[in-house]
Order: structure tokens, then C-alpha cells, then sequence
């Protein structure tokens, strides 16, 4: 008799290493290609779009071990209250970031003081595409995920971010002007992003180890 081969479910990339490739991306802008806290603005924002754009997408795919149309109610349900809730975040935190921002200032500076930011949106993009493949889908890992612990995930790691662009970087984006006069602001901005973004990425092994 021939030994069956085990099926092995291919390990997913560990969320730190994502992180680390996010990290890098807003870092190379600001100590290569000057970027000022303005392009970190955009760049913040059209993470948001992208958070929530691929946590809809985990909230309809997580089968919470049942097969496809067992929980597709439940799925949909939970993916239109986050649709309603992230609009809302959005529609707030645009509201108050758009009070504090000099408009003249920030259309006059993106163009010239912020090379490179077109690609960088798209290298963003590529990571969190690969990210929800290789991390989520192909390792298997959707089979497991509950709808409303991914909702519950998604609003973890936007609510920081939100409060980052909102609080931080719109009242002082035209105080803060230059390379050496941000440089440090940004790097410490984002380190504790990212230190954010890693605990919350630990959440579902914390809730694993509470229901063992």
C-alpha cells in the first residue's frame, strides 16, 4: 500500500511581516522621497478605503466552520451593518479632518512636495490584495473567521487611524513643514501605528486561547 500524503494547509505569512511592508512603504516616502504630512494624509486615507474595502470582503467570505450557504444570511447581515458603520467613521472623520486642513495649502503641495505617492497607493493596494489572498483565503483561514469578530477587527484597526489623521496630522500639517522639521514627528506617528496595528492583529489568537 502507498502512504497517503497528509494534507498540509499552506501556512499563512505572519501578519507582522504585512505590517513591516506597510511600514516601510510611508517610511521610504519620508526619508528618500520627501514627502510632508500632507501626502501622509492621502496616503492614511486611502488606507482607510482599503481596510475597509478588504474587511468586507473577510466578513463575506468567513464561513465560521460551516459550508458556504449555512451562515450566508448571517454574512450579509453583518456585512451591511459594517457597510453603514464604516460610512458613518468615514463620513466623521472626513468632516472634522476637512475643518482643520488649508485646502489652498494642500492642493498647492501634493503635486511637487510629494513624488512617488501615485505608485506608493498602488504598492499599498498590491500588498493588501496579497495580503487577503495569501493570509486569508489560501491558507485556509476564512474557513474559521466569524463575521463579526472581522467587523469587530476592521473598526480595531481604523478607529487609531482615524483618530492619527483627525487629531494629528490635519491640525498640524501646515505647522510642521519640510523634511527635517517632520521627519521625526512622522516616524514616531508611524511606529505607533504600526504597534496598533500588530495588537489587533493578535486579537484572534487571544480569543483562541480563551476558548481553550
Amino acid at each position: 500500500m502507498q502512504a497517503v500524503a497528509p494534507d498540509v494547509k499552506p501556512k499563512p505569512i505572519p501578519p507582522a511581516l504585512w505590517l513591516l511592508v506597510q511600514l516601510l512603504i510611508p517610511i521610504v516616502g519620508v526619508l528618500f522621497l520627501d514627502w510632508n504630512l500632507f501626502g501622509l494624509i492621502y496616503l492614511f486615507w486611502f488606507e482607510l478605503i482599503l481596510i475597509g474595502l478588504f474587511g468586507l470582503l473577510r466578513i463575506l467570505t468567513a464561513l465560521s466552520g460551516a459550508s458556504p450557504l449555512q451562515g450566508l444570511l448571517a454574512r450579509l447581515g453583518s456585512a451591511a451593518f459594517f457597510v453603514i458603520l464604516y460610512g458613518a467613521l468615514l463620513m466623521i472623520a472626513l468632516s472634522f479632518s476637512m475643518v482643520h486642513m488649508d485646502w489652498n495649502s494642500l492642493l498647492g503641495e501634493l503635486p511637487t512636495d510629494n513624488r512617488g505617492l501615485g505608485p506608493s497607493t498602488w504598492v499599498l493596494a498590491a500588498v493588501f490584495l496579497l495580503e487577503w489572498l495569501g493570509s486569508y483565503i489560501f491558507s485556509g483561514q476564512y474557513r474559521q473567521a466569524f463575521p463579526l469578530l472581522e467587523l469587530f477587527r476592521v473598526f480595531a484597526l481604523t478607529l487609531p487611524l482615524a483618530i492619527i489623521i483627525v487629531f494629528v496630522l490635519s491640525p498640524y500639517a501646515q505647522k510642521l513643514e519640510g523634511r527635517h522639521a517632520n521627519t521625526v514627528v512622522v516616524l514616531g506617528i508611524l511606529l505607533a501605528k504600526t504597534l496598533i496595528a500588530f495588537l489587533v492583529e493578535r486579537l484572534p489568537e487571544a480569543f483562541s486561547g480563551i476558548e481553550k
